[in-house]
């Protein structure tokens, strides 16, 4: 029960990447929509 669930065993540039990713994919779609 005390074991750490996966989320952290992530490192902190790993988490970073991955907000990065989210944060562009939300990006273009942002700009799809403002296009339309």
């Amino acid at each position: 029960m005390c074991s750490e669930p996966p989320v952290w065993s992530f490192s902190a540039g790993q988490l970073f990447v991955l907000h990065r990713a989210a944060y562009t994919l939300l990006d273009m779609t942002f700009e799809k929509v403002n296009a339309n």
